[in-house]
């Protein structure tokens, strides 16, 4: 008898997760017969490989780019057994870079060569001499549908959302506030987070846990938004 939807999700879900657990972000189920898996990067190729590996005709579907403003989210789309599986993967647009897996997927080789004509991603590990969509003269500082890096936070408060994070204070206390602090018997400044290491690891470590860092456009790195 042959297995219904549901037993083959659970068999695609299982293999997945105990060939690539400890690269598997995520698993969502976002419709009957769609399986999204979210996987960091560095473990694309190695779960396609795994895949065209165990089952004997997995279908290459598509692979979709999007532009998500800091970073640039590919999609591999796959018809295992009737079943759409999706790898998601998120690579920030400083790198600019995606892995080829056309040596795994021969079919893959024409979309790549698309997104990285469209959009300007360097292709590591197959980057063909010639343009697929684009004349050769090209600009390579142009592609047609990449954006300026940029994240959702307003220009005017960047700024104070750069020093929160960096050091757990949005401004000085002003000369007039310090008197009115000491006028109510307090200390002219109150306790600042950068002023104590302990106490700065510690709010550093709840700005991860709850990924204002991501949310904002953080960079931990170069300490300051990335846009």
């Amino acid at each position: 008898m042959a297995k219904g939807v549901n037993s083959r999700m659970e068999e695609l879900k299982t293999f997945l997760l105990r060939k690539m657990g400890s690269a598997i972000l995520a698993v969502t189920h976002p419709a009957k017969n769609r399986f999204l898996m979210d996987l960091k990067p560095d473990g694309l190729k190695e779960a396609i490989k795994v895949l065209m590996d165990e089952y004997e005709s997995p279908r290459f579907i598509t692979i979709t780019a999007i532009d998500k403003g800091l970073d640039m989210e590919f999609l591999h789309h796959f018809d295992v057994r009737g079943i759409v599986l999706t790898i998601r993967t998120l690579c920030p647009k400083e790198e600019n870079v995606l892995d080829s897996v056309a040596d795994i997927v021969p079919a893959s080789a024409y979309v790549e060569r698309e997104i990285s004509d469209l959009f300007g991603v360097k292709l590591r590990g197959h980057q063909p001499d010639k343009r697929l969509l684009l004349p050769e003269d090209w600009p390579e500082d142009q592609s047609p549908l990449r954006g300026p890096l940029t994240g959702e936070l307003p220009q005017q408060t960047r700024p104070v959302v750069d020093s929160l994070i960096t050091t757990g204070c949005v401004a000085s206390v002003s000369s007039f506030m310090q008197r009115r602090r000491e006028g109510a018997g307090l200390p002219p400044s109150p306790p600042l987070v950068f002023s104590d290491d302990k106490a700065l690891r510690e709010y550093h470590a709840l700005i991860e846990a709850t990924e204002l860092d991501k949310k904002a456009g953080y960079s931990w790195e170069k300490r300051k938004l990335r846009y």
